[in-house]
C-alpha cells in the first residue's frame, strides 16, 4: 500500500499501473489520513493516473476522515481538469448532495465493460501462468532432493562399507601384532623393563632430591626471605609515612591557625623552641616541632603538651616569620630536581645537566664535520667543473690537468678521454721528477676501473705518504677533497660508475674496510652481473692491505670471496690449505674461464679433504 501511495507522490504513472496490475485490491486502500489513492491523485491534480484508478475500480464516492470525497478534493484544490474526469464516470444522486454516507448513496458509473473484462482474462492468464511456473519449480525441486536423498544414502551406504573393512583390517593386524609379541617377548624380558624402569625412577628422584636439598633448597629460602624482608620493610616505611601525616593533621586541628595574625606570637615562640632548623632554603626555614634531638634520649625526654616528641614539620620565613604548615612550591620543585638528578646519577652516572652540556658539545662537533665536510664538497665541486676551461686557457697547467682528468672520469665518466689525460699527467710527472700522491692514486682507481694492474702506483703513492708524514703533512689533506667529491657523486647520481669509483677510493687511498665494503655493496645491488666489479670487490676483499705482496700478507690474509652476486660471506682466517686453493685465479672476464677455475678448485678442496681422512 505505501508502495502505490509512494508512487502516485512521484507521479510514476508505470510503476502505479504495474502495482495494480499485481495486486488490484490495492486501489481502494485507504492512508492514516482516511484517502485512498484517488483522493491523493486528485490533490496532486495527477490526471492520468486518476485515469488509471477509474480503470481498475476505484471508488468514486468513498469519503476520507475529513467527510470529502475525490470530487470534493478536487474541486478545493481547483483542479478542474481532474473534476472534469470525475464528473465524465459517475453521477451522484439528490442524498449525496444533501450529505448523507457513502452507504446511503448510490453512484451510476459508465464502466468500458470491454476493457475491464480484457483485464480480467489477462488477470487470469497471468495467474494461470504463475500456477504452471509454480508446479513446474516444485516439480523440479523434488526431482532434485530426491536425487540428492539417492545420493546421500548411496555415500552413506559406501562410506559404511569402507569403515568396517577398515575396522576389520585394524583389528587383525593388532590381533597379529600381539600374537607377534607374545611370541618374540617373554614375560622375562617385561619384568626386566619394569626393573629398569624403578631403578631408572628411583635414581632420577635421588637426583632431584640432592639438588634440591644442597641446592635449590637455600636458594629458594634467601629469595624468600628477602621477599619477605622486603615487605616487612615496606609495610615499616608506609606505617611511618601514614602516621606522620596523621600526627601533622592532628596537630593542624589541635594546635592555632598559622594563618591568623593573632597566633604570630605564639608561633614565633614555637620557632625559638625548634632552633636550629632542619633545613634552609633561600629565606624559608624548615623546623620539627619541639626541636630535632641529637639522641634517643632526648627524643624520648623532649615532651609538649604533656606528650613526647613528634616529628611535625612546618615551615617559617626568615623575613617576616609567617608560618605554613606545606613546603613552599619553589623549594617543592626544588627537591624534586635534586631527587631526579640524583636518579639520574645512579642511572646514567651524570647528571642531566652534564648530559645536556655533553648533547650540545657532540651537536655543536657534528656540526663542525658536517660543515667541514660541505665546505669540501663545493670546494671540489668548483674546481673540478671549472677545470676544463682552465685547462683550455692554459694546457701547461699541471692542476688543472689532474683536475680535468678526474672529472672527466668521476664526474663526465668518459674513460677513453680520462686515459688520455691520465697518461699525460703520468708522463708530466715523471719529466718533472718525483712521484705525486694525488695523481698516482688517480691513476690507480682509474686503472682498476679498465681492469689493469693498480697496485704499483698504490705502492709509489703510499711511500711518497711516509715521506710527507716525516715532514708533518696530514695524510688526509692529500685526498679529502677528491674524496668528497667522489662521494657526493655517488650520493647524488647513485649510478653503478659513481659507487665504484667511491669504493675504490675508500679501499685504496684511505684503507676503510666498512666504508669499501658498503660502497661494493651498493654498487652490486645496482648491477649484480657486473664482472670487472665482481673481481674489484673480490681482490679487495682477498686483500685487506693492497699495496702488500702476496708471500707479505701470507698468514694474516682473509680470504672472504664474493662470487655470487647474490649472498655475501663472513670474514675467516685463512690456513694455508685453504690459501692454496684461494690462490687460483676466480677473477677473469670470461664466464666460460670462471666456470673452468671453479671446478679446477672444487677438485683440489676435494683431494685436500681425501688427504687430510
Amino acid at each position: 500500500m505505501e508502495e502505490l501511495f509512494i508512487a502516485i507522490h512521484l507521479r510514476h504513472v508505470s510503476e502505479v499501473r504495474n502495482i495494480l496490475f499485481k495486486n488490484p485490491d490495492l486501489v481502494n486502500d485507504q492512508d492514516d489520513n482516511g484517502d485512498q489513492p484517488l483522493h491523493v491523485a486528485a490533490s496532486n491534480n495527477e490526471f492520468d493516473i486518476g485515469r488509471i484508478l477509474i480503470e481498475f475500480d476505484a471508488s468514486l464516492g468513498k469519503r476520507n476522515y475529513e467527510a470529502l470525497t475525490p470530487l470534493g478534493v478536487a474541486r478545493m484544490k481547483g483542479n478542474s481538469e481532474f473534476v472534469s474526469l470525475l464528473m465524465t464516470h459517475y453521477t451522484v444522486d439528490n442524498e449525496v448532495r444533501k450529505g448523507y454516507d457513502e452507504s446511503e448513496t448510490t453512484f451510476f458509473r459508465r464502466i468500458n465493460l470491454h476493457s475491464i473484462k480484457s483485464q480480467r482474462l489477462a488477470r487470469a492468464e497471468q495467474k494461470t501462468k504463475d500456477l504452471t511456473e509454480r508446479l513446474e519449480r516444485w516439480r523440479h525441486l523434488k526431482i532434485h532432493e530426491a536425487a540428492r536423498s539417492i545420493q546421500q544414502m548411496t555415500r552413506r551406504r559406501l562410506t559404511t562399507r569402507a569403515v568396517q573393512q577398515l575396522r576389520f583390517k585394524n583389528l587383525c593386524a593388532a590381533r597379529i601384532q600381539r600374537v607377534w609379541r607374545w611370541r618374540h617377548y617373554d614375560g622375562l624380558f617385561r619384568l626386566r623393563q619394569r626393573s629398569v624402569r624403578k631403578i631408572q625412577t628411583f635414581e632420577r628422584m635421588r637426583v632431584v632430591r640432592n639438588l634440591y636439598v644442597h641446592f635449590e633448597y637455600e636458594r629458594l629460602w634467601l629469595f624468600r626471605a628477602t621477599r619477605i624482608l622486603a615487605h616487612h620493610g615496606q609495610r615499616l616505611w608506609r606505617g611511618h609515612k601514614d602516621r606522620g601525616l596523621a600526627r601533622k593533621e592532628m596537630d593542624m586541628l589541635l594546635l592555632p591557625d598559622p594563618g591568623n595574625i593573632l597566633n604570630f606570637d605564639w608561633w614565633l615562640s614555637c620557632q625559638k623552641i625548634s632552633n636550629p632548623p632542619a633545613r634552609t632554603w633561600g629565606v624559608y626555614c624548615e623546623y620539627t616541632l619541639s626541636g630535632a634531638p641529637c639522641s634517643w634520649y632526648e627524643r624520648n625526654s623532649i615532651k609538649r603538651n604533656c606528650a613526647y616528641y613528634r616529628d611535625v614539620k612546618f615551615y617559617a620565613h626568615n623575613i617576616n616569620r609567617r608560618v605554613s604548615w606545606n613546603q613552599p612550591d619553589a623549594w617543592l620543585s626544588k627537591d624534586k630536581r635534586d631527587l631526579q638528578q640524583r636518579l639520574a646519577i645512579q642511572r646514567i652516572g651524570v647528571s642531566p645537566k652534564q648530559d645536556k652540556a655533553a648533547r650540545n658539545l657532540q651537536g655543536s662537533w657534528r656540526a663542525k664535520i658536517a660543515r667541514r665536510h660541505l665546505r669540501l664538497i663545493l670546494k671540489a665541486e668548483k674546481l673540478l667543473v671549472n677545470s676544463q676551461s682552465i685547462f683550455e686557457l692554459d694546457p701547461t697547467n699541471m692542476t688543472a690537468l689532474c683536475n680535468f682528468a678526474l672529472f672527466a672520469h668521476a664526474g663526465l665518466n668518459d674513460l677513453n678521454k680520462a686515459s688520455a689525460l691520465y697518461e699525460e699527467c703520468i708522463r708530466r710527472m715523471l719529466s718533472r721528477g718525483g712521484d705525486h700522491p694525488f695523481v698516482l692514486y688517480s691513476y690507480a682507481i682509474h686503472a682498476a676501473r679498465l681492469g689493469k694492474s693498480y697496485l704499483e702506483y698504490v705502492k709509489r703513492a703510499k711511500t711518497v705518504e711516509e715521506h710527507l708524514k716525516k715532514r708533518d703533512i696530514q695524510e688526509d689533506s692529500l685526498y679529502s677533497l677528491a674524496n668528497a667529491y667522489l662521494r657526493q657523486k655517488a650520493i647524488s647520481t647513485q649510478t653503478v660508475a659513481a659507487w665504484h669509483n667511491y669504493a675504490l677510493c675508500r679501499a685504496l687511498v684511505y684503507r676503510d674496510i666498512d666504508g669499501a665494503s658498503t660502497a661494493f655493496r651498493r654498487a652490486l645491488a645496482r648491477d649484480p652481473n657486473n664482472l670487472l666489479l665482481l673481481r674489484n670487490f673480490n681482490e679487495f676483499l682477498q686483500r685487506v692491505d693492497p699495496d702488500c705482496d702476496e708471500e707479505e700478507t701470507k698468514g694474516f690474509k682473509w680470504t672472504r670471496r664474493y662470487t655470487d652476486p647474490t649472498t655475501i660471506e663472513h670474514y675467516y682466517p685463512a690456513s694455508s690449505d685453504e690459501q692454496q686453493v684461494a690462490s687460483s685465479n676466480l677473477y677473469s672476464l670470461s664466464m666460460v674461464e670462471r666456470e673452468e677455475v671453479s671446478t679446477s678448485n672444487k677438485q683440489q678442496a676435494k683431494a685436500l679433504s681425501t688427504n687430510t681422512d
